[in-house]
């Protein structure tokens, strides 16, 4: 899933999490699962609903990658705009 659009979707009714089980043998489990409508771009009619199972660690990890990455690209920003004060200064 795209979770730049979450929001949205989920406040449409569109996109959302459920708790679920399952069984796995004798045992039974509970999961998370993302379901998500997917839309006929030239008609509008509804498709199908996609599901998934996702797991709140492998969403928070998702989440410290792009945290570390906009840490680094504001570095990047800030030693380009120091550049660029210093060069005005000249």
């Amino acid at each position: 899933m795209n979770y730049e659009n979450y929001t949205s979707l989920k406040s449409s009714g569109s996109a959302g999490f459920a708790k679920k089980t399952k069984s796995l043998g004798s045992e039974t489990v509970e999961y998370i699962e993302l379901s998500q409508k997917s839309f006929n771009p030239n008609t509008g009619a509804e498709e199908a609903v996609n599901t998934s199972e996702v797991t709140q660690a492998n969403l928070e990890r998702e989440k410290s990658k792009l945290d570390d990455r906009i840490a680094e690209m504001q570095k990047k920003s800030d030693g380009l705009k120091q550049a660029i004060t210093d060069i005005k200064a000249l």
